[in-house]
């Protein structure tokens, strides 16, 4: 076991930008240099290296060598990556989200999302005669290097933004505040694009698909449906003629059309593309929102059991009788521990924590089971034990969709009493799940530590809880 050099996580991302700055620098100097020397450039002729670079910059998206700048630069940021992970976060490079298994549905939801969402904003701007259909131009042969590299640079601006980013702020913080740092990071990291501040919306249109393009990640901790999103959303723009972010596109569109004209730039995006339309930043608010409520199953659960008055008391506390303090009921979600007056115990106990990834890492797959975890905000060995829990599954990689979190009061009771036929006799409970059945317990506090009964469990040999001696 080893300790974190830096606990805080908003520390960590603030420390990666400029070694991933850094990294990039030196991979893409490096390999403009290889390929100038390749292409036979004089490197002591000055008027061939600019011309060269010149050339460079007029290349377009299907240029082998936009292509290759793209690899460099998703290879710079899995170096920059896997030095953070390995010397300050102590863990895996994969528990960025890189994890594949079971994933191909999210792939494919992503991809159709992209679809429907872009050929949607065509549609509305075509029936308000925003833009007008010049002719259909059909598919080129440049189409697959294209595919490929967007879907590089794509997979690029996940991993640093959502997978190391945005994954360490969520330490720090709530799921709002996280996602909004990391949205404006990666705005900022576009406000070099053409147009982008022909109006307001351009950047205000970035800062919002850093939350769409989030969201589910704060769930699931998994990159592919936002990659798989972020590509489709990239690649069906140029599909259907509009400019990418700003940038003209001609390598495969199918369909050719202008603005009419008709109607301002703020509604048809003007030179900036759809992304420059109050229409594409309106349906990206509204699909942010969707996406929550869709990965939110306790929050739909809530308005489906409770009633108004319930659904109140679990999101804004009740009162412990006992010391008058504030505390919750009901299912929660980890952002709920992150505001006060939980927040004070909940995030000094998880920075704190040293993992023993050693011992947790021989669980073989984590993600074959589903967890349980009941507590009381009351509760002492719940504030103690419940932050490590929730930073054993992180590290574990485990995504928030496989976990519930039920508060319940002193006699053990939740609103909806989901301790129902749980056997809760004591808080915290971690109860681990194999399908529908319990196959192993954690009460009160561990018998040897969290990590080697977690791994007792999963070999089999679940430990004897404290109370049943």
């Amino acid at each position: 076991m080893s300790e974190l050099p830096v606990k805080q996580g908003w520390v960590r991302a603030l420390i990666f930008i400029p070694i991933w700055f850094l990294t990039m620098m030196i991979f893409v100097g490096l390999g403009t240099v290889a390929m100038m020397m390749i292409a036979g450039v004089d490197m002591n002729d000055t008027v061939a290296v600019e011309e060269w670079a010149m050339g460079m910059e007029g290349m377009g998206f299907a240029s082998p060598m936009m292509l290759v700048m793209s690899l460099l630069q998703i290879t710079a940021s899995f170096a920059s990556i896997w030095f953070m992970m390995t010397i300050f976060n102590k863990e895996p490079l994969t528990n960025i989200g890189l994890s594949i298994k079971d994933r191909a549905q999210e792939m494919l939801v992503g991809l159709g999302a992209a679809l429907l969402f872009i050929g949607g904003i065509f549609l509305i701007l075509w029936i308000l005669g925003a833009i007008t259909v010049t002719g259909v131009v059909g598919l080129k042969p440049e189409v697959m290097i294209v595919s490929l590299m967007l879907f590089v640079a794509a997979f690029d601006e996940e991993i640093v933004f959502r997978g190391y980013v945005l994954n360490n702020l969520m330490d720090s913080m709530n799921r709002w505040w996280a996602l909004g740092i990391s949205s404006a990071v990666f705005a900022l990291m576009h406000a070099g694009n053409p147009n982008v501040w022909s109006t307001f919306v351009p950047m205000s249109e970035l800062f919002a698909a850093g939350f769409i393009l989030g969201i589910s990640y704060t769930f699931t901790k998994n990159l592919w449906f936002p990659t798989f999103f972020h590509f489709g959303w990239n690649f069906f723009q140029g599909l259907f003629g509009f400019e990418i972010s700003g940038l003209n596109v001609d390598s495969w569109k199918v369909l050719a059309h202008e603005n009419s004209g008709q109607v301002p730039d703020i509604i048809s995006g003007g030179s900036f593309g759809i992304e420059g339309s109050v229409i594409s930043l309106t349906l990206t608010i509204l699909g942010t929102y969707v996406i929550y409520f869709l990965m939110h199953p306790i929050f739909l659960g809530l308005l489906v059991m409770f009633s108004a008055y319930s659904v109140w008391n679990v999101t804004s506390g009740n009162i412990d009788p006992k010391t008058g303090q504030k505390m919750l009921l009901g299912p929660i979600s980890l952002d709920d521990l992150k505001e006060d007056p939980f927040e004070e115990w909940y995030a000094s106990g998880f920075q704190d924590y040293d993992v023993d990834y050693q011992l947790i890492s021989a669980i073989e797959d984590p993600n074959v089971y589903t967890y349980e975890v009941f507590l009381g905000t009351w509760c002492e060995d719940s504030r103690k034990e419940v932050p490590r829990i929730a930073k054993i599954f992180k590290t574990l990689g485990v995504p928030e969709e496989n976990v519930i979190y039920i508060c319940v009061d002193r006699d053990k009771v939740s609103p909806g009493n989901e301790q129902e036929g749980k056997d809760i006799r004591y808080v915290p409970t971690l109860i681990v799940n194999q399908g529908n059945e319990e196959i192993g317990r954690i009460v009160e506090s561990p018998i040897g530590t969290l990590e080697s009964d977690l791994l007792e469990i999963d070999l089999g040999i679940p430990p004897v809880p404290n109370y049943a001696q």
